[in-house]
């Protein structure tokens, strides 16, 4: 397994999660109405 392509995707998976989470946590900000 190439663990230096292994790092690279997980450094990219968890920019993604963080990237989502913020982009929920705003929309929830900017219009509550919408927020799950």
């Amino acid at each position: 397994m190439d663990l230096i392509a292994l790092q690279g995707w997980l450094d990219n998976a968890s920019f993604a999660v963080l990237f989502g989470a913020m982009l929920l946590y705003w929309c929830g900000i900017a219009f509550p109405k919408a927020s799950l």
